[in-house]
């Protein structure tokens, strides 16, 4: 039997923590659209950050990954993010941001009968959309692989630091004890 993967995506700097009273409000303020793993994720992590720039695994990582979510309530908010990109971008009406990379390009959940759900990738300079996962969960997932395959290399490298590092000192010393 394969054993489950256990989850490791955890983020940085989030915001207080939200109330089901708070997490119900949001959802009627985008007219209970919201699916289910999004509310579940802001219930666990008020916004925050995915892989932080100045940390070590963000060397292997592609800029668009280093993601930084909105929070629900307190600080840079979904709801005051989306009323600028109803403003800005009229054709994103049913698109919620939650979330944007460095470049500030953003993750968008559908609101929209069609595809709820859906999690769309907003390049604001091309002023492209772009179908990135078909769920919320789907999204949580791939950057929990990322993840995770984020911290397998960057065992390896330390491990290869190691023993380069072992070997530097085991050379200089037995450079140490030749020479006398």
């Amino acid at each position: 039997m394969k054993k489950k993967k256990q989850m490791i995506l955890k983020l940085e700097e989030t915001q207080q923590q939200l109330t089901d009273e708070e997490l119900n409000e949001f959802s009627q303020f985008v007219g209970n659209k919201i699916p289910d793993d999004f509310i579940n994720f802001y219930r666990q992590f008020n916004g925050g950050t995915f892989i932080q720039l100045d940390s070590k695994m963000s060397n292997y990582v592609d800029d668009k990954f280093l993601i930084n979510f909105f929070s629900i309530k307190y600080g840079l908010t979904i709801e005051n993010i989306y009323a600028q990109f109803k403003r800005d971008f009229p054709q994103l009406q049913d698109m919620l941001p939650f979330a944007s990379d460095l470049y500030l390009n953003c993750y968008l959940l559908s609101l929209r009968p069609q595809d709820n759900g859906c999690v769309y990738y907003w390049s604001v300079i091309e002023q492209k959309l772009t179908l990135q996962f078909e769920s919320f969960n789907c999204f949580i997932l791939f950057l929990d692989e990322i993840l995770q395959s984020l911290d397998k290399k960057y065992k390896k490298d330390r491990q290869l630091d190691i023993l380069i590092w072992v070997w530097v000192i085991a050379s200089i010393a037995l450079y140490i004890y030749f020479q006398k």
